[in-house]
């Protein structure tokens, strides 16, 4: 348990006490029901304990560390934006959240790296994203409140032009959103059930719908585009897989930070999938800008990064030799 490992650290690091009893708990936000739940954790935690370190915290002082824990925990990634694990870096935990960060998060094995996303201004404050971006106001606002204790009241939280934009219309389509929703709960059960074509089928009805009341660029089209791609990749519908990831593009590049990892790796994705299938053309375009965004992201040992590379000389030598021999 990450409570006890962390006391038990605590007792041999007295810097690392003071490290983290700095960072904001929000303990005033948390709910009962939270609270009793953190009560009960914290008897687990002290029971794990050595009977002298169990002696030394009150239950009161547990409920506040996992009130830190709760604020500050990082998702750990690895290369492919899959969470792996947590963790707490007290050090990149003082960076307040932004729906528009201008830093991003890369891990390497256990350690955290931070990226600028784009270039900086001087006393521009540096903000990160606690949360997945791909999502309207109101979810996001959701997860950070059930998440981290706090309302977001970011610049693209306070505006709220570019999220209605971008955002399907609820109170005009109310009656029909409730439905797609309810329909996207079905196939995503059938999805947990390995029912994958019956999922795919569902999600691409659902994605015909919002393509009738969601803006062009929009993000429930987005969310229901990844599952669809995600399904088409693992039944091999490759055809399917590459139509929606294409589609997904500019939806990807309006929310995503230019320099992103979630954008780098979407253009990866479509690039290997567009070599795969013999679309040289597209392969390189994609492949290329997948390279430009994680050569600077991605530490020069990553394998994903290694991997982009070779692919990217291969597409590379290929087209070279394609065009010398029509020449």
């Amino acid at each position: 348990m990450l409570l006890a490992r962390l006391l038990i650290r605590f007792q041999q690091d007295v810097g690392s006490v003071e490290e983290v009893g700095l960072l904001c708990a929000h303990e005033s936000a948390v709910s009962p029901e939270q609270l009793s739940e953190m009560q009960v954790m914290a008897g687990l935690a002290k029971s794990l304990l050595p009977p002298a370190l169990s002696e030394a915290y009150t239950i009161q002082q547990l409920v506040h560390y996992l009130c830190i824990f709760k604020c500050n925990n990082y998702n750990i990634c690895n290369e492919d934006m899959v969470s792996i694990g947590i963790g707490l870096y007290p050090a990149a935990s003082v960076f307040n959240h932004s729906c528009r960060p201008n830093v991003g998060v890369v891990f390497s094995g256990r350690s955290v790296m931070l990226k600028a996303l784009r270039p900086l201004q001087k006393g521009e404050e540096l903000c990160i994203s606690y949360i997945e971006l791909g999502r309207n106001r109101a979810s996001r606002r959701k997860d950070l409140k059930e998440g981290f204790n706090f309302d977001c009241e970011c610049s693209l939280c306070s505006d709220g032009t570019l999220d209605s934009a971008l955002s399907v219309d609820h109170t005009k389509h109310e009656a029909l959103m409730n439905q797609l929703e309810a329909l996207t709960e079905q196939a995503l059960s059938l999805k947990q059930n390995s029912e994958l074509k019956k999922s795919l089928e569902m999600f691409l009805k659902i994605a015909k719908q919002l393509r009738e009341i969601s803006p062009p660029i929009g993000y429930e089209l987005l969310s229901t585009y990844d599952s669809i791609v995600q399904l088409s990749l693992q039944l091999q519908d490759w055809t399917t897989a590459k139509e929606y990831l294409i589609l997904s593009t500019p939806i990807c590049e309006k929310i995503y930070a230019d320099i992103s990892p979630n954008l780098g790796l979407h253009y990866y994705t479509l690039g290997k999938l567009s070599w795969f299938m013999e679309d040289d053309q597209r392969a390189y375009q994609y492949l290329l800008k997948a390279h430009n965004i994680l050569d600077k992201i991605y530490p020069s040992t990553s394998n994903r990064l290694q991997t982009l590379n070779n692919l990217l000389n291969e597409v590379q030598a290929y087209r070279k030799k394609t065009i010398n021999q029509s020449g």
